[in-house]
């Protein structure tokens, strides 16, 4: 989610050419699809004036697409919009430095007037975005809606908390939704956000041993140092029935990630370093014992390390 978020920032900075908005959205439903990813993708990068209004039109037009194409499009336009929305009356976020001796291009002011359209396009715009997370039969699509609901949401500074009804869409989505990038999103975004509570808790430690790897990442990003900006709201305690339950598991990259939750655990989990160690001796799966090796090594290093 955050990724996408920062490539809007540098959209939104971007040299200001800006573009004649379409006339109607018939004229946009009568286009092409390189004349609607224009249309939409000018919006995104702020490179038209389009009123708010129309830019709801728009979307709404662009989620109901048969075109994949067209509804990602939609999709980065909701997001860039709501990242100028944010930075309305200024040039945008800070670009940071260009290369040596180069010329910095003239960044434009995003309109004043802009300043409550993040409101007005998560009014407008909520229903229909669930109902694309929920239903859209394109992953990347599910994907990047989940992202533009995101922007929609994402509170003024880090210390806010984010609302209770997206919280409750994140926790849907990581239960129901087969896609592993999606579910990788929901984890992160708990990763980064103040709210805790048991259910997020409990995502979180799913999380640790779900089967897709980069999900797995972001779980475990939480309770190591890799996990920059994130906020522990894990402990052993919370993750120890799930780790113990999956390191007795029959598929062996259960058992690995189960392995590594111990790893990334350090400390807090020398008593399993005999369980541990039998994997690693006995283990059919080579992975697995390679990482029972890694994990105990990891646990004596960050227990010494407690000691002194």
């Amino acid at each position: 989610m955050f990724a996408l978020i920062v490539l809007l920032g540098a959209m939104v900075v971007a040299p200001q050419v800006i573009q004649a908005p379409p006339r109607s959205v018939d004229d946009f439903a009568a286009s092409d699809l390189a004349g609607k990813r224009r249309i939409l993708n000018d919006i995104a990068a702020s490179r038209s004036r389009v009123p708010i209004e129309q830019v709801i039109q728009l979307v709404n037009a662009a989620m109901r697409d048969p075109l994949a194409d067209v509804r990602l499009s939609a999709m980065a336009a909701v997001g860039g919009r709501a990242m100028a929305s944010r930075w309305a009356g200024t040039p945008g976020p800070p670009s940071g430095p260009g290369p040596r001796n180069s010329v910095q291009p003239e960044r434009g002011v995003i309109p004043l007037e802009w300043k409550d359209d993040q409101q007005k396009l998560r009014d407008a715009l909520s229903e229909g975005l669930l109902a694309l997370l929920r239903r859209d039969p394109d992953p990347t699509v599910r994907h990047d809606t989940l992202i533009a609901i995101g922007s929609l949401e994402w509170p003024a500074t880090t210390d806010d908390l984010i609302r209770d009804e997206f919280v409750a869409v994140l926790i849907e989505r990581y239960r129901q939704e087969g896609d592993p990038r999606i579910r990788a999103e929901v984890v992160k975004a708990f990763r980064l956000t103040p709210n805790d509570s048991a259910a997020i808790r409990a995502v979180l430690r799913d999380a640790l041993v779900d089967p897709a790897e980069s999900v797995r990442h972001e779980a475990t990003s939480i309770l190591t140092a890799q996990g920059l900006g994130a906020r522990l709201k894990l402990s052993f305690d919370d993750a120890r029935p799930t780790i113990l339950t999956s390191i007795k598991h029959p598929d062996g990259p259960v058992r690995v990630a189960a392995v590594r939750a111990l790893n990334a655990f350090g400390a807090a989990a020398a008593e399993y370093v005999p369980v541990l160690r039998q994997l690693m001796n006995t283990d059919p799966d080579p992975q697995v014992r390679t990482s029972a090796e890694l994990a105990i090594a990891a646990i004596e290093r960050d227990s010494r390390l407690k000691r002194h």
